[in-house]
């Protein structure tokens, strides 16, 4: 089912690795909590870099709070974050996790 765009609040879901066209990729699922979509997913797609700028560091800042660069070095639990309750922007086809 297609979700329209707005903001939902959501909880972390799922995360996994996989690969495609692009290699080694991360899927990070959120749920949608209450409202017309309650239990809805949506999934995000990205890469596996987690430098201070990248997409995967800017999602791991919204559901943890501020990412130390040692911690970007070293890498974060994403297992870990599962559970963390935030809220999600959809929009076209897109969508970002904000705490």
């Amino acid at each position: 089912a297609n979700i329209p765009d707005g903001i939902y609040e959501a909880v972390l879901a799922d995360v996994r690795l996989f690969e495609n066209s692009f290699g080694e990729r991360i899927a990070v699922e959120f749920r949608i909590q209450g409202g017309d979509h309650d239990g809805a997913k949506v999934t995000r797609s990205t890469s596996t870099s987690l430098t201070p700028m990248s997409r995967l560091a800017d999602m791991v800042r919204s559901l943890k709070g501020d990412v130390s660069d040692l911690e970007t070095e070293a890498g974060v639990d994403l297992e870990a974050l599962k559970g963390t309750h935030c809220k999600v922007l959809v929009a076209i086809g897109d969508f970002a996790c904000k705490n």
